[in-house]
C-alpha cells in the first residue's frame, strides 16, 4: 500500500474536499447576497412618515399636536437635550418663547416644565373648551346654496362632538340654549 502512495492520495483527497466545501460556502454566499439586492428596497405600499405639525399657539391644535409629539419623541429614548431641541422645532410664535428659555437649562426637569407649561397653556381643557365654543360663535351664517360650507360646519361639529369625550366643560352644548344658538347658523 505503501508503494502506491496512499498518503499523497488520501492528503491530496483531503485538499480537494476542503477546497469543495470553501467553494460551496462561496456559492451559498453569493446567492444570499444577489436574492438580498433583487429585492426591492422599499416596499410599494410603504406608508409615508408620520409627521409632527408645527405648534403655533391655537388651543384647537393643540390636542392633535401633542399626540403626534408623544408618539414620535416622548416614547423614544433620547436625551433631554436632545428632546427640548426637538420641542422647539415643533413649535411656533408664542408656544416658541415657552420653549425657549428652557433651552439653556437642557435638563430633564427643563423638559418637563417646556412641556408642562405648554400644556397648561394650550392644553388645558377649559381653555380648548373655550376655544371651540369661541369659534363656534363667530362661525358665519350659512347661506342657502353654500354646500361647502355646510360641510365644513358639519366636520367642525364631529370634532366638538368627538373633543367632548376628553373635555366635560364642551357638555353646556347639550343644553337647549345652545343648540338654538347653532341651529340660527343653517340657511
Amino acid at each position: 500500500l505503501a508503494e502506491y502512495g496512499w498518503e499523497k492520495v488520501a492528503t491530496s483527497l483531503e485538499h480537494c474536499v476542503t477546497k469543495l466545501i470553501e467553494s460551496s460556502e462561496k456559492i451559498a454566499l453569493t446567492n444570499v447576497t444577489q436574492n438580498n439586492s433583487s429585492k426591492p428596497t422599499s416596499s410599494p405600499f410603504r406608508l409615508p412618515a408620520v409627521k409632527i405639525p408645527v405648534f403655533s399657539g391655537d388651543p384647537l391644535d393643540y390636542p392633535v399636536w401633542n399626540s403626534a409629539f408623544k408618539a414620535l419623541v416622548d416614547s423614544r429614548e433620547m436625551d433631554a437635550d436632545t428632546k427640548l431641541n426637538l420641542l422647539n422645532q415643533y413649535v411656533s410664535r408664542s408656544p416658541k418663547q415657552v420653549v425657549e428659555h428652557y433651552l439653556l437649562t437642557g435638563t430633564e426637569d427643563a423638559y418637563v416644565k417646556a412641556k408642562s407649561v405648554l400644556q397648561e397653556r394650550y392644553g388645558n381643557p377649559n381653555i380648548v373648551s373655550s376655544a371651540f365654543l369661541n369659534k363656534l360663535e363667530k362661525w358665519p351664517k350659512l347661506t342657502p346654496r353654500d354646500s361647502g360650507g355646510l360641510r365644513v360646519f358639519s366636520d367642525f361639529l364631529d370634532k366638538v362632538v368627538a373633543a367632548r369625550k376628553n373635555i366635560p366643560s364642551l357638555a353646556i352644548l347639550d343644553f337647549a340654549k345652545e343648540n338654538i344658538k347653532l341651529i340660527a347658523k343653517l340657511p
